[in-house]
């Protein structure tokens, strides 16, 4: 799948299903077949966007947890959420879209 073969493995998994039936080879092959538009990882190598979790996970770590821990600064889960949102709103630039009252 890392270099672009995605319906190649869904073949195997169809092929070695008929040999051993189980649901969770199915299970696999239809996962893979719903979504493979999103497994298109050389296209997106090839773009130029991130492929692993790494970037996403750092993200939030220094959004999530450093910005909000800085002296003085109490949260609780719903504040945080808040403003987690609102940034995200600011920084995709939706944020008219945003309701007035919260």
């Amino acid at each position: 799948m890392w270099v672009g073969y995605v319906d190649a493995v869904i073949e195997a998994i169809d092929l070695l299903a008929l040999t051993c039936p189980h649901d969770i080879l199915r299970t696999t092959a239809n996962y893979f077949e719903t979504h493979k538009q999103r497994m298109r990882y050389a296209y997106f190598r090839n773009q130029g966007y991130q492929i692993g979790s790494g970037t996403i996970e750092s993200a939030a770590k220094q959004i999530g947890m450093m910005r909000m821990k800085v002296p003085g600064a109490i949260w609780n889960d719903a504040n945080a959420c808040i403003v987690a949102k609102a940034g995200a709103a600011y920084l995709s630039d939706r944020w008219a879209c945003l309701p007035l009252a919260v």
